[in-house]
């Protein structure tokens, strides 16, 4: 997930500390500290690891599929993606991609899986025809460097973050034609759709601040200042406000796009990179781009409620909170591995 400088070097340097980092301790919930810089003495829990399973490449993204129990795989050094099962990792699909996608977002409804393709300005559309056993693909021409990518499940709109164009493209799910290329400000990665609100968020690298648009009007309403370095974000579906992990700063912001206002910045550790939510139980994960390490956050209070430390730097992590399961994937060892976090 290469955004901004800033992150290519913290990525850079992942190589470098696999050595030193991937053989620390089992994954332990270190915690319930409250708050980042809280003095007292952690108290070591052990996550229940379920399933590791063997990828072959590293891995950019994860996108969860519950009612079907997939999981989608964005691996941009194979150039391709992949649809394993959440239960036994049995490879599904195996999608190739012209120069390499490190999202994926999918449309359960349309039966539409959307991975932005780097490099060739264009984003491919992989439709499910009579199950996983028959793929079609195209693609919709869009911005120039797609990242981002998320989906309006009511409407059926797929916006893309395009990252060297300065804008977001709005796609028609139904049509795939591109109804709208929105300025939003430099450097857009992150993607996120709030359905309920007709808000859509995405994250201004280049300003450290994030854009959020008024849907129906396909415009921007107001730029919210966050922390520096900002790169992506999750929706809580709840309170639709999205957490924002800043890079540079290695902080936390949740965003409020109704209101227009930011919270103060909590601290998370060094390079936190990739964040999901479970939000009916207050739960955040923040995952770092340097470190063995994932932050857990209380969203309701926010304060830290304690670090986990993995077999591997993640590449990126995304929750089934149905099952209360916790995927990760690795960006410096090619595994997927699903913690379950019941007893938190």
């Amino acid at each position: 997930m290469r955004v901004a400088p800033v992150v290519r070097t913290l990525l850079a340097a992942i190589g470098m500390l696999v050595g030193a980092l991937a053989s620390g301790p089992a994954p332990a919930l270190v915690g319930m500290a409250r708050g980042a810089d809280a003095g007292a003495s952690p108290v070591a829990m052990t996550l229940p690891l379920v399933h590791r399973f063997a990828l072959g490449l590293p891995t950019d993204d994860v996108a969860v599929l519950p009612l079907s129990r997939t999981l989608l795989l964005a691996q941009e050094a194979g150039k391709r993606a992949l649809a394993l099962d959440e239960g036994t990792g049995r490879l599904r699909a195996t999608i190739a991609l012209p120069t390499g996608a490190r999202h994926v977002a999918a449309d359960p409804t349309l039966g539409q899986i959307y991975l932005p393709d780097e490099f060739s300005a264009r984003l491919v559309v992989v439709r499910l025809v009579g199950g996983w056993n028959h793929l079609v693909t195209q693609t919709v021409g869009v911005g120039r460097q797609p990242h981002g990518v998320a989906v309006d499940p009511r409407t059926h709109r797929v916006y893309v973050g395009n990252e060297h164009g300065d804008t977001v493209s709005v796609v028609e799910g139904l049509s795939l034609r591109v109804r709208a290329t929105v300025p939003v400000g430099r450097i857009p990665g992150g993607v996120a759709v709030a359905p309920a609100s007709g808000l859509v968020y995405a994250v201004l690298v280049g300003e450290n601040r994030v854009a959020v648009l008024d849907a129906a009007r396909e415009r921007v309403l107001r730029r919210v200042a966050v922390g520096a370095g900002p790169t992506h974000l999750a929706l809580d579906p709840g309170t639709e406000r999205i957490a924002v992990v800043n890079t540079g700063a290695g902080t936390l912001s949740l965003v409020d796009g109704r209101r227009g206002t930011a919270s103060p910045p909590l601290r998370v550790g060094s390079a936190p990179y990739s964040v999901a939510i479970d939000g009916p139980r207050g739960l955040t994960f923040v995952a770092s781009a340097r470190r063995p390490t994932l932050t857990i956050v209380d969203s309701h209070h926010l304060t830290v409620r304690g670090t986990m430390t993995l077999d591997m730097v993640p590449g990126a992590v995304a929750v089934d909170s149905g099952r209360r399961l916790l995927i990760v994937v690795g960006a410096s060892r090619p595994w997927l591995e699903i913690f379950s976090y019941q007893a938190l």
